[in-house]
């Protein structure tokens, strides 16, 4: 004769039927969520290349090509441009510094009232932009002392030097004549070493 032996559970029912419902809820969870993911993750990469295929997309991406296309060969052009501007900018600013030389000599025989007479005009300096300091020199005659000096007078206040010095005068015969012989430099700018 064969005995079973009963199984004996000191588990109340109640809890083992809560632990039996909380295995088929996890169970259910759990192929719920497999089943999202077989289904969710091939739907969103179709959903997505749906969007990428859109015709509208297609056009927009090649008119944007097509921009990009154009303005990279535009780059080359304009730096060329910009750099042919640049030399001419450069061009102007040598002749708008440029020294109008008749304009300044002008300036001079109009302050000698027509009583001096030039023997010699010269000038120094100035550079090819006229930035440099610039030194003109004036060797004339005059009938008096007075006419050389207010000659002098007349220099410094048509504003157009910085400093004016009269350099050397002397006593000279012409013609059975006394006249004044006069030296005279004039300043614009100073260089870096000081007086001129």
């Amino acid at each position: 004769m064969t005995h079973t032996i009963p199984d004996i559970n000191l588990v109340p029912l109640s809890i083992r039927q809560n632990r039996q419902r909380r295995k088929l809820i996890f169970r259910w969870l759990g192929a719920l969520g497999v089943t999202s993911l077989a289904v969710g993750i091939p739907g969103v990469y179709l959903g997505g290349n749906a969007a990428l295929s859109d015709p509208m997309m297609g056009t927009q991406i090649e008119r944007v090509r097509g921009q990009l296309s154009a303005n990279q060969t535009e780059i080359p052009r304009l730096q060329s441009r910009i750099s042919v501007l640049e030399e001419k900018l450069k061009t102007l600013d040598l002749v708008r510094n440029r020294i109008d030389w008749q304009e300044l000599f002008a300036q001079i025989v109009n302050a000698s009232d027509q009583q001096i007479h030039f023997t010699a005009l010269q000038a120094l300096g100035g550079g090819v932009e006229g930035t440099d300091p610039l030194q003109v020199s004036v060797t004339g005659i005059a009938t008096t002392q007075t006419q050389a000096r207010s000659f002098v007078v007349k220099l410094e206040a048509a504003g157009l030097f910085d400093r004016v010095e009269l350099m050397r005068t002397s006593r000279e015969e012409l013609n059975e004549q006394e006249i004044i012989e006069f030296q005279i430099h004039a300043y614009i700018g100073e260089p870096d070493g000081g007086t001129p």
